[in-house]
């Protein structure tokens, strides 16, 4: 989720290390001071737009995994075992 949100906040133009760091949440290996090192950079507009279409991809493909694997539910639903009510 953190890495989810600092790529989002970079899409949307976010530059500031110290902000983007402030999005990690949870438990993560590196040290604050770390993570804001591992955010000073330069983003462009080329790379903005080359995440977005990346985070575009990611959102299709977990959109389609979910589709089959409610498909293989109800595919497979006729060889449960019955239940026990």
């Amino acid at each position: 989720m953190s890495g989810r949100a600092i790529l989002q906040a970079l899409v949307a133009g976010e530059t500031n290390p110290e902000r983007l760091a402030e999005l990690a949440r949870g438990r993560i290996k590196a040290s604050r001071a770390d993570l804001v090192a591992a955010l000073h950079g330069r983003v462009t507009a080329h790379h903005r737009f080359l995440l977005q279409l990346h985070l575009a991809q990611i959102d299709a493909l977990e959109g389609a995994a979910r589709a089959v694997e409610a498909r293989l539910g109800d595919a497979l639903t006729p060889f449960a075992p019955p239940s026990t009510d």
